[in-house]
Formats: C-alpha cells, structure tokens, sequence
C-alpha cells in the first residue's frame, strides 16, 4: 500500500470529526437498543395517546450522544465545547426522572383501563389522582434536579404502604410476576394476531402480548385476559401440534 495512503487514513482517523461521527453513530445505535428493549418488555403495547417510549428513546440518544461527543472535545483538547456538552448532559438527566413519572403513570392508566374507553367512577378517579401525583412529582423533579434518591425512597415507602393495606398483597405480587414473565415469552413465542383456544373458544390475540395482560378477540367483542392464562392456552395449542 502506497505511504500516502496510510498517511491519509492516519489523518482521517486521528480527525476529530472522525471520532464525532462515531460518536454520533454509536449514540443511534443505542437509541435503536432502548427501542427495542421497551418493545421486548411489552411497554409499547401500553401506549394510547402519548407515545412515551419515543420520548425515552429519543431522550437516551441525546443522553448518549452529548456525552460521547463531550468526550471527544475534551480527548481532542476542546474544553470549552466540552463543558458546555458536560452542561447540557447534566441538564438532560435532571430532566430523564421527570419523564419517567410521567411515562409510568400513563402505561398504568392504559393498563388499568385497558380496552374500555368508560370507566367506572372509582377507577377514574383512582386514575385521577394517579397522574395529578405524577405531574406533582414531575414538577418537584424539573425544579429541584437531585430528585432520584427522593423518588426512591418515596417509591418504597409507597410500596410497603400498599403491601400492609391490601389484603392479598403477596398474590397478587406473585400473580404479577407470572403475567410479567408469560408476556414476555408470548411475545417471543406467539406470532401477532394468532389464534388460539381459550376456555374452549378460538380467540384471536390483537396484536402481541401485553405487559400484564393481553387483548383477544372472542365472539362476544374484544376482551382483556392475563398472560399466564394465554400462556396455558399458547402451550396447550403447541402440545396438540
């Protein structure tokens, strides 16, 4: 190979608009596995009016990217660019909280209200106070940004409020947890839109497996059944085959 050529690439790769490129393609990239993580875990399927998992997305490749591209400025002696990325870094993961609140009260309204457009009045206003406590902590997280150990703690002691106060706590935990791993292996599993036998009803799953539960159509219109029960379906379908 002639020295030039060498001498060429050595200077494309030493470039920093080398490294800024790749930084820029790794960052894509990542966004691209975040996507796909939310999918294989079934939050796509909660989604109605706000597409949540594109904010999350789009909010890791910025992340992602901001942060590679800071470590190529300082790595290339450019310390201002740098801490002006490093800023607006950490200005971004103050706000990633925030964004969580918000997506998780939202896959949760659609995951409590399912396939129903009208509620009953307990279930709405039980959705009611659910998200004004997600705007409420969404606001406290913008305004005061070291808000992670906060919604931590908050988190536990909600959770062992709700675990001493609901009879039937440990099973319906135990019950989560079967419906959590049933969907993630009908997802892998079941094609979309197959048909299975359900009670002795061919039904048709829409679409794919939710995070809990999934939506099928019967005879008698659409209905919401939990994963571990279409799960026996989908294993007694294949056990015939």
């Amino acid at each position: 190979m002639p020295l030039y050529v060498l001498e060429i690439a050595a200077l494309v790769w030493g470039h920093p608009a080398t490294w800024a490129t790749l930084a820029v393609l790794v960052s894509l990239a990542f966004g691209v596995w975040v996507r796909r993580q939310l999918s294989a875990i079934g939050v796509l399927e909660l989604e109605d009016r706000m597409h949540w998992s594109r904010a999350l997305t789009a909010t890791a490749t910025l992340l992602a990217g901001t942060l590679l591209e800071g470590l190529v400025a300082r790595a290339f002696g450019l310390s201002e660019v740098a801490t002006w990325l490093g800023m607006a870094f950490g200005r971004g993961l103050s706000l990633l909280p925030a964004l969580l609140v918000l997506a998780g009260a939202s896959w949760y309204a659609t995951s409590r209200r399912g396939s129903q457009r009208d509620v009953s009045p307990s279930v709405a206003a039980e959705l009611r106070w659910v998200q004004l406590g997600a705007g409420l902590l969404a606001a406290m997280s913008v305004v005061n940004a070291p808000m992670v150990p906060f919604l931590l703690i908050l988190g536990a002691v909600g959770f062992g409020w709700w675990y001493q106060s609901t009879p039937g706590a440990k099973e319906k935990m135990r019950a989560w947890s079967q419906d959590w791993t049933a969907g993630n292996r009908l997802r892998s599993q079941l094609d979309t839109d197959a048909t299975v036998d359900l009670d002795g009803e061919n039904v048709s799953v829409i679409g794919k497996a939710g995070l809990l539960e999934t939506d099928v159509l019967t005879d008698d219109g659409v209905q919401t059944v939990p994963n571990r029960r279409l799960m026996q379906a989908a294993a007694a379908k294949r056990s015939r085959t």
